[in-house]
């Protein structure tokens, strides 16, 4: 038994939806799903969400929603946001807890609660030449008062920075010989240079070359005994290669003189700014080591990252080529690649293919289209397959048909369901009545996740 209630107007949106089955034979109790969304845009700037998701029981999506992806589901997000944006002042608020659905999850490991975080951004409108002094305060008392200096001229920039961080902390149920309440303050100094030089090329086209080199320091200071509420270490790409702390949040900041170089090279058409070609490499050297780490991780040890390449350009009309590759340098070899050729003739029709690498977790190909057949019918499908464990992730195939006033979607699925391997088969059926609403299974999410570029409203 299930129902879905979507409401709207320009400034606001909510969604609720409810899956109960009363009665499960073969896990011996009634089994739920309750999600709430809800949006909503005030005159005066403040913005308000709301995302609340809950199930019965750990096992919910692997038997009921059908889906490697859902099986793997650790954490179900429930959060109240409300927050402003000015020219000068940022405020963000949030309350946020997590279901933990997970049993082989301990309860020390369960992500923390937010009970609120509060975050309130001041940046000084005086700013001559490029000066400016901005800070930032947080519930987890945060503070980072910052003075830049930004010279911009065509061509070229330079940006020199120095943050002054300060944390404090003011802790319960802490371990022996913990103290309740620390702090922790270090400086922050960087240069960011970049260039930005064209020339034009075969006529009508441009080349650009635009290097970039950001230098930080960052003095070693012990964090030890600091808590880590929300601080990872996430995946290098070139975002975090010129980021200024290898860690992502606050509870560590990473010791470190490093110096990141990286260099984009456009071709573009003269007349109409488009891209033709983009390559982007980029690296990070370290010039000392480096003495922060998480718990229980090991300490940075290498001299530099792995080198990050993007690389997109069509080969000729109607299809285009993407490449992502990450390597480093000796025996580390490849520790990231995937590549993705797409054929679209036009907005309707588009075939994919695509292949997926990590090292030690994953080697994937994928085959993926859209396509129409005549007038009011169109061909949807994919074939995901894991070439190491030599196994189909998933396969399914639909057709969805089209008239005036109402469309019709149907969708077979062959699919890895749980962290096990176990693979299932379903059909889903779903009706649009344009204009009003859907009802049966929404085989418009699987088509927009498994189908990269698709999109069809039935309006």
């Amino acid at each position: 038994m299930s129902a879905s209630v979507e409401l709207g107007s320009p400034g606001s949106g909510t969604e609720t939806s409810v899956f109960v089955l009363p009665s499960d034979d073969q896990f011996n109790d009634s089994r739920s799903l309750i999600q709430y969304n809800h949006r909503t845009l005030f005159d005066n700037g403040l913005r308000n969400l709301v995302d609340f998701t809950e199930v019965s029981d750990s096992r919910y999506f692997e038997d009921l929603r059908g889906s490697l992806g859902a099986a793997t589901i650790t954490h179900l997000n429930r959060s109240v946001l409300l927050d402003y944006y000015s020219r000068h002042w940022t405020f963000y608020g949030r309350l946020q807890d997590y279901q933990t659905i997970d049993d082989a999850i301990v309860p020390e490991d369960e992500p923390y609660r937010r009970v609120p975080q509060l975050k309130l951004l001041a940046t000084a409108p005086w700013s001559p030449h490029g000066f400016s002094a901005v800070g930032v305060t947080g519930w987890r008392l945060d503070l980072q008062p910052k003075i830049g200096w930004s010279i911009e001229r065509p061509g070229w920039f330079i940006r020199p920075e120095v943050v002054l961080e300060h944390t404090e902390y003011d802790l319960e149920n802490i371990e022996p010989g913990q103290a309740a309440e620390q702090s922790r303050t270090l400086p922050i100094s960087s240069i960011d240079v970049g260039m930005n030089l064209e020339r034009r090329i075969g006529g009508n086209r441009i080349q650009t070359l635009e290097p970039r080199v950001l230098y930080v320091h960052v003095p070693h200071r012990d964090q030890d005994n600091l808590p880590v509420f929300d601080t990872i270490v996430p995946d290098l790409n070139l975002v975090q290669l010129f980021r200024k702390n290898r860690f992502l949040g606050i509870d560590r900041i990473a010791d470190t003189d490093q110096l990141s170089l990286g260099v984009v090279s456009r071709i573009l058409d003269g007349a109409s700014g488009e891209e033709i070609m983009t390559v982007t490499v980029g690296q990070t050297r370290y010039l000392s080591a480096q003495g922060v780490s998480l718990p229980d991780d090991e300490f940075a040890t290498l001299t530099s990252s792995d080198y990050v390449l993007e690389l997109r350009f069509p080969l000729f009309d109607n299809f285009s080529f993407d490449v992502g590759h990450q390597w480093g340098d000796g025996e580390r070899g490849t520790t990231k690649s995937e590549a993705r050729l797409q054929y679209r003739p036009s907005e309707n029709r588009i075939l994919n293919f695509a292949y997926r690498f990590r090292r030690g977790s994953l080697e994937q190909g994928d085959v993926s289209w859209s396509w129409p057949l005549g007038k009011s019918w169109n061909f949807v499908g994919r074939y995901n397959y894991s070439l190491r464990d030599e196994q189909e992730l998933e396969q399914f195939y639909g057709l969805e048909y089209e008239s005036c006033c109402w469309a019709l979607r149907l969708v077979t699925r062959r699919y890895v369901s749980t962290r096990e391997g176990t693979q299932d088969s379903s059909i889903g059926l779903q009706l649009i009545l344009k204009g009003m609403a859907s009802v049966g299974t929404s085989a418009d999410r699987i088509l927009e996740r498994g189908i990269l570029g698709y999109s069809r409203d039935f309006d």
